[in-house]
């Protein structure tokens, strides 16, 4: 494989071996790490409408399709409600 994996406005490139080096084994486009972002900031307890801000969508409905919630937190969060009760 030849050329650039994906660019910055910083001029960093990424290759397809930078993605071959970290492991990544399933194809990398710009959408599917908007979504893996999404999905880390709601794990980290950001709240939706500020996950909605940051990746600029009008609408929250966009962000929530966009940003899938994690098994981890649906277990986390599963928990704490049991917690409370």
């Amino acid at each position: 494989m030849s050329g650039f994996l994906f660019e910055s406005n910083r001029t960093d490139r990424y290759t397809p071996q930078m993605a071959q080096r970290a492991r990544i084994d399933r194809p990398v486009t710009p959408h599917r790490l908007r979504a893996s972002v999404a999905t880390l900031l709601l794990d980290a307890g950001m709240p939706l409408d500020q996950v909605q801000k940051f990746l600029r969508h009008k609408r929250i409905t966009t962000t929530q399709i966009y940003a899938e919630t994690s098994i981890k937190n649906m277990g986390e969060s599963y928990l704490n409600a049991l917690e409370r009760r």
